[in-house]
């Protein structure tokens, strides 16, 4: 069973994650809105919104809390100066806001197994942004439009609407039609 301290400042991304952590093989220890005194040690991995520490310096707090648990950073558009210099202060693992399930089960067993890794899931920082088409399919896919429906909306070929759902898994990295909805729907609450 592997315990996870979730330090979360959005509520409904905090409460996603208490979600994502009450699968088999995961407990929840504790789930915050801002970092406190709290018992790090208790827990296997700490999953940090870099926004709910509450103290300056942040890397101080990274260091600090590195030395009872392994943390885990998610990043809304993160890039590689910013995952180099948390790694110097002993964050193990990155993942991307819309991460899909399987993926951050898999970088949460990594990172308490002891590995030290990079993975922006579910694309890599480097990679081409969604075009502003592809941005407007992707709400209209969390707003639960069909294909079909968003092709008459927009006044183009559903075949069109299914070009763009192909380019936006395969820049996000996205398997399934619920990965898709995921995505959508977290990009909307982001503002992407």
């Amino acid at each position: 069973m592997i315990r996870v301290h979730i330090l979360e400042r959005n509520p409904i991304f905090r409460l996603g994650l208490i979600d994502v952590f009450s699968a088999p093989g995961f407990e929840v220890s504790e789930a915050t809105a801002v970092s406190t005194e709290a018992h790090y040690w208790r827990c296997d991995v700490l999953v940090v919104d870099p926004a709910a520490i509450d103290r300056e310096p942040v890397e101080e707090f990274f260091v600090q809390a590195s030395a009872f648990a392994p943390v885990e950073m998610f990043l809304d558009k993160p890039n590689r100066s910013q995952i180099e210099h948390y790694s110097e202060c002993g964050v193990a693992g990155f993942l991307e806001r819309t991460a899909n399930v399987d993926t951050i089960h898999e970088v949460t067993r990594n990172v308490v197994r002891g590995d030290r890794l990079v993975h922006i899931a579910p694309r890599d920082a480097d990679s081409a942004p969604l075009s502003p088409r592809e941005r407007q399919v992707l709400r209209h896919v969390s707003r639960g439009l069909t294909h079909t429906q968003i092709a008459r909306l927009l006044e183009i070929s559903q075949h069109t609407v299914d070009t763009y759902i192909k380019r936006i898994r395969a820049k996000l990295a996205l398997g399934n039609k619920a990965d898709l909805t995921r995505a959508a729907m977290m990009r909307c609450l982001f503002r992407d």
